[in-house]
């Protein structure tokens, strides 16, 4: 079974790079004149709230990832059981046909 959410790395990456590019601009901003600032502080602020909704998505996509694995672990606990029921019907099956055996030969 698939997992139910793709691979989250690459924007986990494009926001690492867009808070590091806030910072750099943060560093910059001394040198700037008031408009450049200006512009650069909106900037900043539009990628962070991004970055607020990202981690708001990822919090989601957690909670199925979670909530796929705790499914995935009780399908297992199933199984399990299910094979250890079947292989005590297989030794209960090979004794009987051992006590048949026995029977016929005597």
């Amino acid at each position: 079974m698939a997992a139910p959410i793709k691979n989250t790395c690459p924007d986990i990456d494009k926001y690492i790079n867009w808070i590091k590019a806030a910072l750099v601009k943060e560093r910059d901003l001394s040198r700037m004149n008031e408009k450049d600032v200006f512009d650069s502080a909106v900037s900043m602020s539009n990628e962070l709230e991004e970055c607020i909704g990202y981690l708001e998505n990822m919090r989601t996509s957690n909670g199925e990832l979670r909530d796929w694995g705790t499914g995935l672990e009780e399908e297992l606990h199933q199984a399990a059981t299910e094979i250890s029921n079947l292989e005590d019907k297989v030794a209960e099956l090979e004794q009987k046909i051992e006590e048949y055996e026995r029977q016929l030969t005597i």
